[in-house]
């Protein structure tokens, strides 16, 4: 080892670093800015069709729902009612066989109506459930 070596320095180093590729991270820096910007009005627009589609599921639902509580009170209740009378009123000879399946055609056509109206209220309550 040299001498001058083992005594303590005396004085500071100072320098200066520029980045030569500076320029180049500043436009990666705005690119992934962009980038962002672009995610989050996406995510907005996504948000929004989400609201779209709920809204609009849960107006089906009520319309549904109010459409099925009439047609139940107003027909389906008086369908076997009416089942009742064509058979009585066949039976009596009233009718003829021709008029008693009119009948049961139009008990079994209300009874279809009602049915469908149930399955298209709970496949719709079923998609607003998944699609939450």
């Amino acid at each position: 080892m040299s001498p001058e070596l083992s005594k303590p320095l005396k004085g500071f180093q100072v320098g200066v670093e520029l980045p030569l590729l500076f320029f180049g991270k500043n436009k990666l820096v705005q690119s992934q800015k962009i980038l962002y910007e672009s995610q989050l009005l996406e995510n907005e627009k996504s948000l929004d069709d989400f609201e779209t589609i709920n809204n609009q599921l849960i107006g089906n639902l009520k319309f549904l729902d109010m459409n099925m509580s009439v047609a139940f009170k107003n027909k389906f209740e008086l369908a076997p009612q009416l089942i009742k009378f064509a058979q009585l009123n066949y039976e009596k000879g009233e009718i003829d066989f021709f008029d008693y399946l009119q009948t049961m055609d139009q008990v079994k056509e209300i009874e279809l109506n009602y049915l469908n109206a149930v399955l298209e209220y709970n496949l719709i309550q079923l998609e607003l459930y998944y699609h939450q």
